[in-house]
């Protein structure tokens, strides 16, 4: 699992989407308990996310979506919001805005119990780029919101979210 964040770090999404891969294979042949359903779902989440940065939309959704399903049989509230925020992303980027809206939403509230406001700024600024298209303006009202509450808490936004965003 450690190896698909690396690779990813490097950008290289293909490797990391296969470390991502050997990690959910391994932790299926755990035993059962809470640490290897912890694990499961976890290198479930990281090949979603891979999928998603190699625009695999229908694996991204796939596997996103058992990551979800394990999650919440968990009751663990953070891979939740993660696993919902990136099903997001992958509907919006299969233009299917009104999922794309009730997942962020959906997510924007595990963010908001569990009082993460990076996790939160990063849902906000999906439904920026989600509002963007149809209301310009409230979408340059929101994200300079974004980057406001960014600046004060001292947030600096990833390289790769920043161009996401500038686009």
């Amino acid at each position: 699992l450690n190896l698909s964040f690396a690779y990813r770090c490097r950008g290289d999404h293909a490797s990391a989407a296969a470390h991502a891969e050997a990690a959910v294979t391994a932790a299926g042949r755990l035993r059962d308990g809470a640490w290897s359903a912890f694990l499961h779902a976890i290198s479930l989440n990281r090949l979603g996310h891979e999928a998603y940065e190699l625009q695999d939309w229908s694996r991204a959704e796939a596997v996103l979506g058992e990551a979800l399903e394990r999650w919440r049989r968990l009751g663990y509230p953070w891979g939740i919001g993660i696993a919902l925020a990136k099903l997001a992303d992958v509907a919006q980027a299969r233009k299917d805005e009104t999922r794309a809206a009730a997942l962020y939403a959906e997510s924007l509230t595990y963010w908001s119990v569990l009082q993460n406001e990076l996790s939160a700024l990063e849902v906000l600024t999906g439904l920026a780029r989600l509002v963007a298209r149809h209301h310009p303006a409230r979408a340059v009202s929101l994200f300079a919101a974004v980057a406001a509450a960014q600046e004060r808490a001292t947030i600096v936004p990833a390289p790769a979210l920043r161009s996401q965003n500038e686009a």
